[in-house]
């Protein structure tokens, strides 16, 4: 039986994700009936309640005047662009291409840095079999000859056959 301290993060990572998965879902639910600022406050209030309710318990550094400069700018361009941006796209788009986009970010960050900035990225940007095992996976033939997500083809890295829910294709 495991601890307490190692079940913790496994259930915070389990609840992080489920939150943060469900928020495209939820926020194209809510698109329509709420305006993107209007939604993004709403975001705001239950996070700041979150994290009031940590900082209860826990206590907090104040931050200096210097941090507050930066705290302040990322605050705008965060919920200010980022929030209202993806609340108001969602309008648009279903949430499981808003997602799918959002989590590109960080390779057109990388791509954009590199262009741009000149710098040199010093990782893999992910593993080169990793796209197409996924476009695979999302463009896979199923029986009556049309698309489908199975992964019946597929094989896990131990060799073995199995479906989409259980596959380690990267």
């Amino acid at each position: 039986m495991q601890s307490r301290s190692s079940t913790l993060p496994l259930l915070a990572v389990a609840i992080t994700l489920l939150l943060w998965s469900s928020a495209f879902v939820a926020i194209r639910h809510l698109g329509h009936t709420f305006s993107p600022g209007a939604l993004s406050l709403g975001r705001l209030v239950v996070g700041s309640i979150a994290l009031g309710a940590v900082l209860a318990t826990r206590g907090w550094t104040r931050p200096t005047r210097k941090d507050w400069s930066g705290l302040v700018v990322i605050g705008v361009l965060w919920f200010g662009v980022y929030n209202v941006a993806l609340n108001a796209g969602e309008r648009r788009v279903d949430a499981g291409t808003a997602a799918m986009l959002i989590q590109l970010s960080p390779v057109l960050v990388a791509v954009l840095a590199a262009v741009f900035l000149r710098e040199r990225a010093t990782v893999w940007l992910g593993k080169p079999r990793g796209v197409p095992a996924v476009a695979q996976i999302f463009h896979r033939k199923g029986p009556r000859g049309r698309n489908s997500s199975s992964a019946d083809g597929v094989r896990n890295r131990h060799g073995e056959q199995g479906d989409h829910r259980a596959m380690e294709v990267c």
